[in-house]
């Protein structure tokens, strides 16, 4: 993973997201191949310790990295 695509980049800017906040929240496209999903990492401290990821195109579904820990999106900023 490295980035959003073209395509997912143009569904969140629909939605009235900032390509350059979602980049630097580290925000990237899935390599799923079953539907339009996006990776959205959980900071702990600088670092990556739970992903969620979301479809944003299509039914609504989401799931996280399994065992990781459960903590705030963005907690690091609180």
């Amino acid at each position: 993973m490295s980035g959003l695509s073209i395509r997912h980049l143009d569904i969140l800017e629909k939605r009235g997201l900032d390509p350059e906040t979602l980049s630097r929240l580290g925000v990237e496209s899935s390599a799923r191949t079953d539907g339009e999903w996006i990776v959205i990492p959980f900071l702990l401290n600088g670092d990556a310790v739970n992903h969620k990821y979301r479809t944003i195109a299509g039914p609504k579904r989401f799931y996280q990295d399994e065992g990781a820990p459960k903590i705030f999106w963005n907690q690091d900023v609180l």
